[in-house]
């Protein structure tokens, strides 16, 4: 083991204590069911397993599903991370929710994480039937590095040859996305001091910035976005910056930026999805979801 591998893997332990204390503070959502552990890889790997959530009320009800997608910085979590976060995105009823782990790097490259991903995505619209979801209104989010996950799916989508660079299947459309603390730009990657921790991501496949960044050569297909930051988001600029590119493409985009007395700690409305905070960023995505349903 390198040096760096070991420090990168020290600083997501770190991060994964604080996670598990955090975590056994809070409580999941009274009213909402789940099924659990779904093999979407047929692989027995529980690194591409997932969870389906529901309200219990909305059992037997087909509904928009909404596709989510956990952060830590490529190399750490499961979709245990965002299990109470993605239970709250039932919206007492609104939506189903996909939670999708996938396999981490550096065991996993960039493409290889965004196949387990749209190999989730393709799983479940080819099942929508079986779980109540209504396969005419997907939705996606995710944050930070699955923020660029996300982002990337969604790139993918609407672009023929980025997903043939990735080696991905047809993708369906998204009626809309949402990106919480989004890491939005892999270019960074030429940067000296970025280099060595994103080697792992691409390896052998050589990145190209119209598909590592989603904000270069933004196309007209985007869905629209819904972007989630705040006053102590160290990629609060970066998202704000895609906003602003998004609006002048006329790609359709909202922001919660918030911007008061407490601070917006990165991927705030994901780890306390019960605060005041996390409850007017997330209302305020499925309120931005709930406008984009397409009623058929």
């Amino acid at each position: 083991m390198s040096l760096l591998t070991f420090l990168i893997s020290a600083f997501w332990n770190r991060v994964g204590k604080k996670d598990a204390k955090r975590l056994a503070l809070q409580s999941p959502p009274q009213d909402v069911a789940e099924i659990t552990d779904i093999d979407y890889a047929g692989a027995g790997d529980k690194m591409r397993f997932a969870d389906v959530y529901f309200d219990k009320s909305a059992t037997d009800s087909v509904l928009p599903v909404i596709f989510d997608i956990h952060g830590g910085g490529w190399y750490y979590g499961d979709k245990e991370l965002n299990k109470i976060y993605a239970m709250h995105l039932t919206g007492g009823g609104k939506f189903k929710v996909v939670n999708i782990s996938y396999r981490l790097c550096p065991s996993a490259t960039l493409a290889e994480q965004l196949c387990d991903v749209t190999t989730a995505i393709s799983y479940f619209a080819a099942r929508a039937d079986e779980y109540g979801f209504d396969k005419n209104n997907l939705f996606i989010t995710g944050d930070s590095a699955g923020g660029n996950l996300a982002a990337m799916t969604v790139k993918a989508s609407v672009n023929k040859a980025m997903a043939e660079y990735y080696g991905l299947s047809e993708l369906p459309r998204f009626n809309a996305v949402g990106f919480t603390s989004a890491a939005f730009r892999l270019s960074q990657y030429e940067k000296p001091a970025f280099s060595g921790y994103f080697r792992p991501l691409f390896k052998d496949l050589p990145p190209v910035r119209e598909y590592v960044d989603y904000d270069a050569d933004i196309s007209g297909d985007y869905p629209p976005a819904y972007i989630i930051t705040g006053n102590g988001d160290f990629l609060r600029r970066e998202n704000l910056s895609v906003a602003e590119k998004l609006t002048a493409a006329h790609i359709p985009c909202a922001v919660y930026d918030y911007d008061g007395n407490e601070k917006f700690i990165h991927v705030h409305n994901v780890c306390y999805p019960d605060s005041d905070i996390g409850k007017a960023a997330n209302d305020g995505m499925l309120n931005f979801f709930g406008s984009y349903i397409k009623n058929l």
